[in-house]
């Protein structure tokens, strides 16, 4: 009996819990941000797969995510002609750039800790944006996340909690 009780009290305050320790998530979207629009999570060095967790949350939320994978990186060589009063030169820059196929991209960063839970590690502190590619790069949205020492919420969590938040937002 002892057993049933602290499993039924863990099932039940567990979600309530999870969502009261997450008030420290800010989330901000501006009402140009429209979540039936594509987003692709901009990739990076990420230990703690918060990027993966990110994409999978938007997608349980119903946002229409793209990968980064498709983004394409073209090689552009860029020819302009300097015309002074007494000669005439040309600049050449040669360079990469990175074609995203959504209209939204977001970009974050994180600082990470030791913790004894979430697989040794856990985010300490969390920053980022959505940006609009349609826009000319207008910010349509920010989020950020800090978390003290003695706390311990793992990054899928948070990832979850941020697709939620993002898609209330832009329901308002």
């Amino acid at each position: 009996m002892r057993l049933f009780a602290t499993t039924f009290l863990i099932l039940i305050l567990s979600p309530i819990y999870a969502q009261k320790d997450l008030k420290k998530l800010k989330v901000f979207v501006t009402e140009d941000f429209n979540p039936k629009a594509s987003i692709t999570v901009e990739g990076f060095y990420d230990p703690l797969m918060a990027s993966g967790a990110l994409q999978n949350g938007l997608l349980l939320n119903g946002f229409k995510v793209v990968s980064n994978r498709v983004a394409q990186e073209q090689a552009e060589i860029i020819k302009d002609a300097v015309y002074d009063e007494n000669s005439e030169s040309e600049v050449i820059t040669i360079g990469n750039k990175t074609y995203v196929k959504s209209v939204y991209v977001i970009t974050m960063s994180y600082k990470s800790r030791a913790d004894t839970g979430c697989g040794g590690s856990v985010m300490s502190v969390l920053t980022g944006q959505i940006v609009d590619l349609a826009s000319d790069g207008e910010l349509v949205g920010t989020f950020s996340f800090k978390q003290g020492g003695l706390e311990g919420k793992c990054a899928d969590r948070i990832m979850e909690s941020l697709a939620s938040k993002l898609k209330k937002g832009s329901e308002k």
